[in-house]
């Protein structure tokens, strides 16, 4: 039997005042909608969707974000589970000068489907001749820009937020995450018992003598 305050640390409880999760091991649940509205804001606003033909689109930024997005953490495993529903803002121009405007709409970007293009829809705040034209635009290249900077930012939501996520609040440093665990004992079940009864007899003798 270990000596008190002995033993292997991934076994030990410890009581801590600073309320420290060590190693990430116990359960831990934070709410990334903040987050995610912040960091689809940072990945949109002001990137152009479409520059081709004399047909521009940049985006203006997240019109709305609704749903839920939640990181969990336990025994520095990192659980993601998130639906949300994304409106981003676009305005553009044609080849002729002409503007228009609008929304483009994601359902349904959720952890269930985390490894399929997202399905939108580009929506023209009127039903005109440049609104038409810069719709036919975006079906291509647009779309394309879309779907990747949606999966940067579910990558990076799945991967506990990045620095402000719940794997930084949940889990010990990078470094200590890493480290290698101690071992309990290389040696078969048989090799124990033999070593523990050869142990044994050596005391008994000691003490007989």
């Amino acid at each position: 039997m270990a000596k008190f305050g002995e033993g292997d640390p991934r076994w030990l409880v410890q009581d801590r005042v600073d309320g420290t999760n060590v190693n990430g091991w116990h359960w831990v649940e934070k709410d990334m909608m903040e987050w995610s509205k912040a960091r689809l804001n940072e990945l949109f606003t002001g990137l152009k969707l479409v520059d081709a033909g004399g047909s521009t689109i940049t985006c203006t930024g997240v019109d709305s974000c609704t749903g839920e997005a939640i990181i969990n953490n336990r025994k520095q495993k990192i659980i993601p589970s998130y639906e949300l529903e994304i409106k981003l803002g676009w305005e553009g121009a044609t080849a002729d000068g002409a503007t228009a405007k609008g929304k483009v709409h994601l359902p349904y970007v959720a952890d269930e489907n985390h490894d399929e293009d997202p399905e939108m829809r580009l929506v023209c705040e009127v039903d005109d001749a440049p609104s038409k034209t810069l719709k036919e635009a975006f079906q291509g290249p647009g779309k394309k820009v879309v779907t990747a900077t949606i999966a940067k930012f579910v990558a990076e939501l799945r991967a506990g937020g990045g620095a402000g996520g719940a794997a930084a609040a949940g889990s010990a440093p990078a470094a200590a995450a890493g480290a290698a665990k101690p071992k309990l004992s290389s040696a078969n079940p048989e090799e124990v018992r033999s070593t523990a009864t050869a142990a044994a007899g050596s005391s008994s003798g000691a003490a007989a003598s």
